[in-house]
């Protein structure tokens, strides 16, 4: 995993830049621009799972490197 702190400025830089997102869309919404609002709103929603999946893959732990945690390991792995 990630240094705690490297962890905490990966999800605040996450959180910004969503809700930078949600106010372009916003505005987008206010000036009538319904195609870039709705394309803003997927981003949004797509970067958010992204960041909260790359967050969560990459808590801090400590672990030996021959004995990788099982929720670090891709799905097809785990099984």
């Amino acid at each position: 995993g990630l240094p705690l702190w490297m962890n905490i400025l990966s999800a605040i830089a996450g959180i910004a830049a969503i809700l930078a997102m949600v106010m372009l869309a916003f505005n987008a919404l206010i000036a009538r621009n319904f195609p870039i609002a709705l394309l803003l709103g997927l981003l949004g929603v797509y970067f958010g799972w992204w960041i909260w999946r790359y967050v969560m893959h990459n808590r801090p732990q400590r672990f030996k490197a021959d004995a990788i945690p099982v929720v670090v390991m891709p799905p097809k792995v785990r099984q």
